[in-house]
């Protein structure tokens, strides 16, 4: 799988040493998502073992991301990823960590050409002052989207805690008897979103009249499209649902 889902920051493991980078723009960075409350550049990370995940690249990016949870453990507690599972599309990594290279090698070039004929310092700032417009459309765009999914997921928390209290106790109960609503409500906060939440929405309703699930194997064996890495997410969603909204 290869898409951009929300992640716990503890569950991220990095081997690059943070001292690499500078602690005032890290805070700089990560004061920017905490207001925001998204990276514009996502770190990239593999599925590294059971909730488990490594960067591969935008190593800033995760330390700012690092530091926004050190500042406010709330609000810094997961960060947006681009999220590769080489189990499900073996040689995955190889291919993204190709394609970070040519892009990186195009950006040395053409530093290279401005640099060379004289008009570098002008381009560059042209290019600058793009990005930025840019950015700044997609955090209007992005924080539209973000502020219409807090008032639903405000709607539906109340009724969702009531639901859990009385038949969720376990992260199997999740697959088992939590309500439709409730399910696509912890699939939204999981990153799971449009035609994957419906068709996994259907195939758990499905399965359930079949029998119960017996283990969350049983359930990521059963429900289609469900996988492990969706199937943590949603875990971690409920999880959280406990941790604050109690």
């Amino acid at each position: 799988m290869k898409s951009t889902a929300p992640i716990p920051v503890k569950r991220i493991k990095c081997a690059v040493p943070r001292s690499n980078f500078s602690e005032e723009k890290l805070t700089q960075t990560a004061d920017s998502l905490l207001k925001v409350g998204v990276l514009i550049n996502p770190p990239i990370v593999i599925v590294a073992g059971m909730r488990s995940y490594e960067v591969i690249d935008g190593y800033f990016e995760y330390y700012a991301a690092v530091r926004a949870r050190e500042i406010d453990p709330y609000k810094g507690e997961s960060v947006e990823v681009f999220l590769i599972d080489p189990e499900e599309e073996p040689g995955m990594k190889e291919m993204i960590s190709e394609q970070i290279n040519l892009l990186r090698n195009q950006v040395a070039a053409k530093n290279t050409d401005t640099a060379s004929d004289g008009t570098g310092a002008g381009l560059r700032l042209t290019t600058v002052e793009s990005r930025l417009t840019n950015m700044e459309s997609r955090f209007d765009s992005k924080l539209n989207e973000l502020v219409g999914e807090i008032q639903a997921l405000k709607a539906d928390v109340r009724p969702l805690k009531e639901q859990k209290a009385k038949k969720v106790e376990t992260p199997l109960d999740i697959f088992n008897s939590m309500a439709k609503k409730d399910l696509s409500t912890i699939m939204t906060s999981a990153g799971i979103r449009g035609k994957v939440a419906t068709e996994i929405l259907k195939n758990i309703e499905a399965e359930r009249k079949k029998g119960k699930f017996e283990s969350l194997i049983d359930s990521k064996k059963r429900i289609t499209k469900l996988g492990e890495v969706r199937m943590v997410n949603m875990i971690d969603a409920w999880s959280r649902l406990i941790e604050y909204g109690q």
